[in-house]
């Protein structure tokens, strides 16, 4: 009698020492998330920073207008940029041209417009911005670019300098992730140990009754979230 209840005491004091373990491991469940820089391959998206104090030549590429050329010079300074533009072999019935900066975050702001005369086109403008890309459109009072804006002059990326990447998070993975905690870890190597079965063969412990609805949540443990 003395060897059996020898050998329940110390199986108790086992499966309690293990169980204690499992519960102190913690299970974490983790969403990684990425920034992803978003450069369109055909030259849509520009947005540079212009340094302070020195002027950048950024050339303005023509869109669907055979012998057109354009050039900006930018200056910014620490009260702001100067944005100066000029045009030439422009379509003869060319009239104005609004010029836009477009920031990081895809905001459109109206610098001006420019008048075209015989050809050729220039004007100044002044702008609190550092970080823009350059749009001209015959169309005045856009407020966003789509790919049915018409346009008729881009910015390109100037020499030595690199485009500023607009940031987006998106999920490298499943959101959410499925598996067995580790309370249920240790509920499992108690409730199915043969400690479980000789305690309740010995004792008449109501274990299975008790628990009869948890088998069938716990044997089945890919269906639930980790908690």
């Amino acid at each position: 009698m003395k060897n059996k209840l020898f050998r329940v005491v110390g199986g108790v004091a086992l499966s309690f020492s293990l169980t204690g373990f499992l519960y102190a491991q913690t299970t974490t469940t983790m969403t990684t998330t990425t920034k992803q820089v978003v450069q369109n391959p055909d030259g849509t998206y520009t947005v540079i920073e212009y340094p302070v104090g020195k002027e950048v030549m950024v050339d303005l590429m023509p869109m669907k207008m055979q012998g057109a050329k354009g050039m900006a010079r930018v200056m910014r300074a620490a009260d702001g940029t100067t944005v100066a533009v000029d045009l030439m072999g422009l379509p003869a019935d060319a009239s104005n041209y609004y010029v836009y900066a477009v920031d990081p975050r895809g905001n459109v702001t109206l610098l001006g417009p420019t008048t075209v005369s015989n050809g050729m086109g220039k004007a100044t403008f002044t702008t609190p911005m550092n970080q823009f890309m350059l749009v001209l459109s015959p169309k005045e009072g856009l407020t966003t670019l789509a790919n049915d804006t018409p346009v008729v002059f881009r910015s390109s990326v100037p020499t030595g300098f690199a485009v500023v990447p607009t940031a987006v998070t998106s999920p490298t993975g499943m959101e959410k992730q499925v598996g067995i905690s580790t309370p249920q870890i240790a509920y499992l190597f108690f409730r199915f140990s043969p400690l479980s079965y000789y305690l309740n063969q010995q004792f008449a412990l109501p274990l299975n009754d008790k628990y009869s609805a948890d088998y069938d949540k716990f044997s089945r443990p890919l269906q639930y979230p980790l908690v």
